[in-house]
């Protein structure tokens, strides 16, 4: 394989397995988890914590999706108006 093939496959790779910051920084912090075992646990604890944030967030807005949905059972039709 050249040396151009090994390098944009790198890249690809790279470019697959980071796609935002947050993201990036939960890798890294795990490829050095053995180091700062403790600092690492904090970390992942509030990976966890900001995924439960959005979760709510979700079910907040599913929640509030299905009560307008039984709040409004059918549509309105449309009366005919006669003009003269």
């Amino acid at each position: 394989m050249s040396k151009r093939t090994e390098n944009m496959n790198t890249q690809e790779e790279t470019n697959q397995d980071v796609y935002c910051p947050f993201c990036f920084l939960m890798k890294t912090v795990k490829e050095s988890k053995l180091k700062h075992s403790e600092f690492c646990t904090h970390l992942y604890n509030a990976q966890i914590e900001l995924l439960q944030a959005f979760k709510s967030l979700i079910d907040a807005k599913i929640s509030s999706l299905e009560k307008k949905k039984t709040k409004t059972p059918g549509r309105k039709k449309a009366t005919k108006i006669k003009v003269e």
